[in-house]
Protein backbone atom coordinates (compact mmCIF):
# COMPACT_ATOMS: atom_id res chain seq x y z
CA UNK A 1 0.00 0.00 0.00
CA UNK A 2 1.18 3.18 -0.46
CA UNK A 3 0.36 5.85 2.20
CA UNK A 4 -2.60 5.31 4.82
CA UNK A 5 -4.94 8.28 3.66
CA UNK A 6 -5.86 10.85 6.79
CA UNK A 7 -8.46 8.79 8.90
CA UNK A 8 -7.45 7.47 12.18
CA UNK A 9 -9.57 4.60 12.01
CA UNK A 10 -8.98 3.63 8.17
CA UNK A 11 -12.65 3.60 7.33
CA UNK A 12 -11.86 3.76 3.40
CA UNK A 13 -9.05 1.81 2.85
CA UNK A 14 -10.85 -0.86 4.99
CA UNK A 15 -14.09 -0.90 2.96
CA UNK A 16 -11.67 -1.08 -0.26
CA UNK A 17 -9.83 -3.93 1.26
CA UNK A 18 -13.43 -5.78 2.42
CA UNK A 19 -14.66 -4.95 -1.56
CA UNK A 20 -11.77 -6.63 -2.92
CA UNK A 21 -12.44 -9.53 -0.58
CA UNK A 22 -9.59 -8.90 1.94
CA UNK A 23 -9.07 -7.95 5.15
CA UNK A 24 -5.76 -5.60 6.57
CA UNK A 25 -3.64 -8.53 7.38
CA UNK A 26 -3.52 -8.47 3.55
CA UNK A 27 -1.40 -5.51 3.93
CA UNK A 28 1.95 -6.58 4.10
CA UNK A 29 3.64 -3.32 3.49
CA UNK A 30 3.12 0.64 4.02
CA UNK A 31 5.45 2.73 1.68
CA UNK A 32 4.88 6.09 3.09
CA UNK A 33 5.83 8.78 0.19
CA UNK A 34 6.26 11.21 3.56
CA UNK A 35 5.09 11.83 6.73
CA UNK A 36 2.08 13.96 6.63
CA UNK A 37 -0.82 13.09 8.99
CA UNK A 38 -2.90 13.11 5.73
CA UNK A 39 -0.40 10.54 4.53
CA UNK A 40 0.13 8.56 8.08
CA UNK A 41 -3.15 8.68 9.78
CA UNK A 42 -4.12 5.05 9.19
CA UNK A 43 -1.14 3.28 9.42
CA UNK A 44 -1.45 1.91 12.91
CA UNK A 45 -4.94 0.19 11.93
CA UNK A 46 -2.34 -1.98 9.68
CA UNK A 47 0.00 -3.61 12.60
CA UNK A 48 1.12 -6.45 10.44
CA UNK A 49 2.58 -4.27 7.89
CA UNK A 50 6.01 -3.16 7.31
CA UNK A 51 6.66 0.45 7.03
CA UNK A 52 8.83 1.94 4.89
CA UNK A 53 10.35 5.68 4.64
CA UNK A 54 12.28 7.81 2.08
CA UNK A 55 16.07 7.79 3.76
CA UNK A 56 15.36 11.25 5.97
CA UNK A 57 11.72 10.99 7.06
CA UNK A 58 12.32 8.87 9.97
CA UNK A 59 11.96 11.76 12.57
CA UNK A 60 8.78 13.23 11.47
CA UNK A 61 7.35 9.58 10.74
CA UNK A 62 8.76 8.79 14.48
CA UNK A 63 6.78 12.34 16.05
CA UNK A 64 10.10 13.59 16.86
CA UNK A 65 10.32 16.44 14.22
CA UNK A 66 8.26 18.39 12.98
CA UNK A 67 8.19 19.46 9.21
CA UNK A 68 9.36 23.08 8.08
CA UNK A 69 6.73 24.19 5.61
CA UNK A 70 4.33 26.95 6.80
CA UNK A 71 1.01 25.51 7.13
CA UNK A 72 2.75 22.20 8.58
CA UNK A 73 5.28 23.84 10.80
CA UNK A 74 2.33 25.56 12.70
CA UNK A 75 0.87 22.27 13.42
CA UNK A 76 3.95 21.17 15.26
CA UNK A 77 4.87 17.76 16.04
CA UNK A 78 2.07 15.20 15.14
CA UNK A 79 2.42 12.87 17.96
CA UNK A 80 -0.97 11.07 17.59
CA UNK A 81 0.11 9.79 14.04
CA UNK A 82 3.62 8.50 15.48
CA UNK A 83 5.49 5.47 14.03
CA UNK A 84 7.94 3.16 14.80
CA UNK A 85 9.75 0.38 13.32
CA UNK A 86 9.91 1.77 9.98
CA UNK A 87 12.57 0.75 7.84
CA UNK A 88 14.18 3.65 5.85
CA UNK A 89 15.21 3.41 1.94
CA UNK A 90 18.01 5.09 0.45
CA UNK A 91 17.81 6.42 -3.21
CA UNK A 92 17.06 3.58 -5.48
CA UNK A 93 17.09 1.11 -3.01
CA UNK A 94 14.28 -1.72 -3.78
CA UNK A 95 12.44 -3.89 -1.77
CA UNK A 96 10.53 -7.34 -2.61
CA UNK A 97 6.98 -7.88 -0.99
CA UNK A 98 5.04 -10.78 -1.86
CA UNK A 99 6.73 -10.75 -5.22
CA UNK A 100 6.35 -7.10 -6.44
CA UNK A 101 9.27 -5.28 -6.43
CA UNK A 102 9.29 -1.20 -5.32
CA UNK A 103 11.95 1.07 -6.15
CA UNK A 104 12.35 4.13 -3.57
CA UNK A 105 13.47 7.28 -4.49
CA UNK A 106 14.15 9.60 -2.14
CA UNK A 107 13.33 13.16 -3.05
CA UNK A 108 13.44 15.96 -0.46
CA UNK A 109 11.87 19.38 -0.87
CA UNK A 110 8.05 18.56 0.03
CA UNK A 111 9.58 17.41 3.35
CA UNK A 112 13.11 16.38 4.29
CA UNK A 113 12.30 12.44 2.94
CA UNK A 114 9.87 12.49 0.47
CA UNK A 115 9.62 9.49 -1.60
CA UNK A 116 8.65 8.52 -4.41
CA UNK A 117 7.62 4.52 -5.47
CA UNK A 118 8.09 2.55 -8.88
CA UNK A 119 5.85 -0.11 -8.55
CA UNK A 120 4.78 -2.35 -11.73
CA UNK A 121 4.67 0.71 -13.94
CA UNK A 122 3.27 3.61 -11.54
CA UNK A 123 5.23 5.97 -10.16
CA UNK A 124 3.62 7.17 -7.11
CA UNK A 125 4.29 10.78 -6.47
CA UNK A 126 2.74 11.72 -2.96
CA UNK A 127 2.70 15.63 -2.65
CA UNK A 128 5.82 15.87 -4.48
CA UNK A 129 3.96 16.97 -7.49
CA UNK A 130 1.19 17.58 -9.11
CA UNK A 131 -0.56 18.04 -12.22
CA UNK A 132 -1.55 21.26 -13.93
CA UNK A 133 -5.18 20.89 -15.63
CA UNK A 134 -2.74 20.77 -19.15
CA UNK A 135 -0.67 17.30 -17.77
CA UNK A 136 2.61 19.86 -17.02
CA UNK A 137 4.47 19.36 -13.89
CA UNK A 138 3.40 21.74 -10.80
CA UNK A 139 5.88 20.96 -7.93
CA UNK A 140 4.68 20.93 -4.39
CA UNK A 141 2.70 23.96 -2.94
CA UNK A 142 4.93 26.23 -1.16
CA UNK A 143 2.77 26.45 1.74
CA UNK A 144 2.71 22.97 2.67
CA UNK A 145 6.07 22.33 1.60
CA UNK A 146 9.54 22.36 3.31
CA UNK A 147 11.63 24.12 0.39
CA UNK A 148 10.24 24.62 -3.07
CA UNK A 149 14.19 25.20 -4.97
CA UNK A 150 14.80 21.56 -3.43
CA UNK A 151 11.71 20.50 -4.44
CA UNK A 152 12.28 21.35 -7.72
CA UNK A 153 15.87 20.12 -8.17
CA UNK A 154 14.39 16.79 -6.53
CA UNK A 155 11.90 16.67 -9.24
CA UNK A 156 14.78 17.64 -12.11
CA UNK A 157 16.60 14.78 -10.77
CA UNK A 158 14.07 12.26 -10.67
CA UNK A 159 13.08 13.25 -14.52
CA UNK A 160 16.61 12.86 -15.85
CA UNK A 161 17.45 9.88 -13.71
CA UNK A 162 13.77 7.60 -15.33
CA UNK A 163 14.11 9.34 -18.81
CA UNK A 164 15.94 6.12 -20.03
CA UNK A 165 13.38 3.89 -18.31
CA UNK A 166 9.96 5.94 -20.15
CA UNK A 167 9.16 3.15 -21.71
CA UNK A 168 8.32 1.36 -18.97
CA UNK A 169 6.45 3.88 -16.57
CA UNK A 170 3.08 3.73 -17.67
CA UNK A 171 1.77 6.24 -14.81
CA UNK A 172 2.99 8.95 -12.80
CA UNK A 173 0.23 9.06 -10.08
CA UNK A 174 0.23 11.88 -7.40
CA UNK A 175 -1.73 12.21 -4.14
CA UNK A 176 -3.68 15.37 -4.64
CA UNK A 177 -4.41 15.65 -8.92
CA UNK A 178 -5.29 13.44 -11.34
CA UNK A 179 -2.58 11.36 -13.21
CA UNK A 180 -0.95 11.16 -16.31
CA UNK A 181 -0.26 7.47 -18.04
CA UNK A 182 3.22 8.52 -19.18
CA UNK A 183 7.07 9.65 -17.71
CA UNK A 184 6.87 12.66 -20.51
CA UNK A 185 5.32 15.57 -17.97
CA UNK A 186 8.42 14.95 -15.68
CA UNK A 187 10.92 14.53 -18.41
CA UNK A 188 9.56 17.43 -20.02
CA UNK A 189 10.22 18.82 -16.71
CA UNK A 190 13.59 17.93 -16.04
CA UNK A 191 14.97 19.54 -19.59
CA UNK A 192 13.51 22.70 -18.11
Amino acid sequence: MIDCADEADATAIKAELTRRGFGVAAVKAIFLTHGHPDHTGGCKQFPEAQVYVGDGEQAIVEGREATKGPLPGMMGIQKEFALTGEKSLKDGESVEVENVNVRAFVIPGHTAGSAAYLVGGALYMGDSLTFNSDGTVRKAPWLFSDDGAVNVASLKRLGKLLAPEAAEVKAVVPAHSGSVDSLKPLVEFAGS
